[in-house]
């Protein structure tokens, strides 16, 4: 995927869906801090007809038609290739869904600023994989031009 918007040259990778065996699958969301001016969002899609989801935020937030409160959970049913974008402005980080099916889930932010306060912002978006597939140990790679330090969110189960 790609924004095309002016002054901002943003994209990100999607991955193909990779079934694994098991009866549930179950994402946690990570998403770059607000700058409160645009909103956080997480946008999934289905691969099956009939997948159920369970989601849990973890702030107040609206889910489809229905109001949410942070910790309450929500269950809806999307078709093969439904999509569902959930929209906040603030932090969804942290936010559970739990699908009965693979589902792709994409979370991010139209326009983050990192370091916060910095006076431009970019939209950042990665899509996640289920908890299932993540692993323990990673490896950073330090951007050529960066002089001062990079900035990770972990996000753990």
């Amino acid at each position: 995927g790609a924004n095309e918007a002016q002054y901002t040259a943003d994209a990100f990778l999607a991955l193909p869906s990779v079934k694994i065996e098991s009866q549930t699958y179950k994402y946690i969301t990570a998403i770059t801090a607000s700058s409160g001016r645009l909103d956080c969002y997480i946008g999934i899609v289905a691969s099956e007809h009939n997948t159920v989801l369970s989601i849990t935020p973890n702030i107040n937030t609206t889910i489809g038609s229905a109001f949410t409160t942070a910790g309450s959970t929500t269950q809806i049913t999307l078709q093969k290739y439904d999509s569902l974008l959930i929209r906040q402005n603030g932090d969804l980080t942290g936010t559970k869904v739990v699908s009965d099916k693979l589902i792709s889930l994409i979370s991010g932010h139209q326009c983050t600023n990192v370091p916060p306060g910095f006076g431009f912002c970019d939209h950042l978006v990665e899509q996640i994989p289920p908890v299932q597939n993540w692993g323990k140990r990673f490896a950073t790679v330090p951007l050529k031009t960066r002089l001062a330090y990079d900035r990770f969110r972990i996000v753990a189960e």
